[in-house]
């Protein structure tokens, strides 16, 4: 989706730097296989490190999105750039827009990248976890339309108080609000601006 300027990270922060008062990760969850655990490495892009323009960049979540979900998925990895390309060919992009909802995402990635690629409305974090634990991508967008903004989860940890958080990677730490954390739950989600969780999209 196409996010207002002063609302993203002029220099976002590369894939695996954390804000110095996030809380340090606890220990892994017993599900996490070894795929899992051997996809660690695989972060998502961020929007802004692309050679993309900057009217381009900040519309370009959904597109880092995609290069990062079809990496995971063993395809070759693409270029936010290159991604931006195949959904414009295929009418899914504009920099104005951003991708044309969850639905078009999911149709890019089968169509474009051979991915069984597929949307569920609302967000079912129980669910989201197994994925991540058996090292499949997940993605979600929230539901500001034009105005959301596209998150990918990497990995997710119980904190000693019981509540689950979420490694959303560059998906939020590309976004000023995120004042550098990877690691949110879910209920602080929405507190990023840009709306509530409403579509998930899963490798079927």
């Amino acid at each position: 989706y196409s996010m207002h300027m002063s609302r993203v990270q002029k220099n976002a922060p590369q894939q695996g730097q954390m804000h110095p008062n996030a809380p340090q990760t606890t220990r892994p969850h017993a599900e996490q296989t070894p795929a899992a655990q051997a996809q660690a490495g695989a972060g998502r892009p961020t929007q802004f490190a692309e050679g993309l323009t900057w009217s381009e960049a900040i519309a370009a979540c959904g597109l880092a999105g995609v290069a990062w979900f079809t990496a995971k998925m063993g395809r070759t990895p693409a270029t936010v750039a290159e991604v931006k390309q195949a959904a414009q060919a295929t009418k899914a992009w504009d920099e104005n827009s951003g991708m044309y909802g969850a639905e078009a995402t999911a149709r890019l990635m089968r169509d474009t990248y051979g991915i069984a690629a597929r949307v569920e409305n609302g967000v079912d974090w129980e669910k989201i976890r197994r994925d991540v634990f058996a090292g499949n991508p997940v993605l979600f967008d929230t539901s500001a339309g034009s105005a959301g903004h596209y998150y990918g989860v990497e990995n997710a940890r119980q904190r000693p108080d019981g509540v689950w958080e979420y490694d959303l990677g560059t998906s939020v730490t590309d976004l000023k609000a995120s004042r550098g954390r990877q690691w949110f739950t879910a209920d602080e989600i929405p507190s990023l601006g840009f709306g509530n969780p409403d579509k998930t999209i899963y490798d079927d």
